[in-house]
C-alpha cells in the first residue's frame, strides 16, 4: 500500500463527520473528495509523490479551479513527505497554509520513520478509544506524532479531546511559526536601521557596532569576546 492510500485509510479509522467519499484522477495523481452531508462543503485530499510542495500546490490549485469549486466551502489537505522536520521545512509550508485566498489549505507533513512506525503500530492505537489512549500523548512516539498531526490537519476528523490536553505538533508548529515571524520582524527592523544609518554613516564597522549594541546592549567586541 502506497503512502497516500495508507494515510487515507488512517483517516477513516477516526470518527469523521457525516458525508460521502469519491475520487477522481488527474494527470499528476489521484484526488480523494469528501462531501459533507447537508452542506456544500467539499474536502479534497491529495498525496504528493514527487516534485516540490509549491509546484504540486500550483497543479492541484489549477485543477480545482477548473472544477468550478465554491471557494468558501472548499478545503484542501496535501500529504507531504519530508526527510526531516526543520525550520526551513516549516517556512515552506507557512505561505501556503496562511494564504486563505480562494479556499482553506492544510499540509500534513510526515517523515519516512513516522509513517513506517505508524504502519506497524496503528492498530494498537485504535484498539481502544484513540482519544483515551495514553500513548497518544507521548511526544517521543513517532506514531503518536503522526496521528496527532493528522487529526489537526484533516478537518473532517472529529476531535474528541481538549486541545490543551494533547498539544503535539500543533503546539510545536505554532511555536515555530511564532519564532519565524519574530525573525522576519527583526530582519525588517535591522534592514530599516541599516538604510537609515547609511544615510548618516559610511563606515560599515560603525554601522555594525551600532546595530549589535541595539540588539545585545553592548558593543561588538564585548559580544564577540563571550
Amino acid at each position: 500500500m502506497n503512502n497516500t492510500s495508507f494515510i487515507m485509510n488512517s483517516i477513516q479509522k477516526f470518527d469523521l463527520m457525516d458525508g460521502e467519499w469519491e475520487k477522481f484522477n488527474l494527470e499528476f495523481g489521484e484526488v480523494n473528495v469528501f462531501s459533507a452531508e447537508d452542506s456544500f462543503k467539499r474536502y479534497y485530499f491529495y498525496g504528493i509523490n514527487q516534485g516540490s510542495l509549491q509546484d504540486n500546490f500550483c497543479l492541484i490549485d489549477k485543477a480545482l479551479e477548473e472544477r468550478e469549486i465554491i471557494p468558501q466551502d472548499t478545503y484542501l489537505t496535501m500529504f507531504y513527505k519530508v526527510k526531516e522536520i526543520t525550520p526551513e521545512m516549516i517556512k515552506e509550508i507557512i505561505p501556503i497554509e496562511e494564504n486563505e485566498f480562494r479556499f482553506k489549505k492544510y499540509v500534513f507533513y510526515y517523515t519516512e520513520n513516522e509513517i513506517e512506525k505508524t504502519r506497524d503500530n496503528i492498530d494498537n492505537f485504535f484498539r481502544q478509544n484513540i482519544w483515551t489512549n495514553t500513548d497518544l500523548k507521548d511526544l517521543k512516539n513517532p506514531t503518536s506524532l503522526f496521528l496527532q498531526r493528522l487529526a489537526i490537519k484533516v478537518p473532517i476528523i472529529k476531535l474528541n479531546f481538549e486541545r490543551e490536553e494533547v498539544q503535539g505538533y500543533d503546539y510545536f508548529f505554532n511555536k515555530e511559526i511564532t519564532g519565524i515571524r519574530k525573525e522576519r520582524e527583526m530582519i525588517k527592523v535591522i534592514d530599516k536601521q541599516i538604510n537609515e544609518l547609511l544615510q548618516q554613516e559610511r563606515d560599515m564597522e560603525n554601522i555594525i557596532q551600532h546595530i549589535i549594541k541595539d540588539i545585545y546592549g553592548e558593543d561588538i567586541y564585548e559580544y564577540l569576546s563571550k
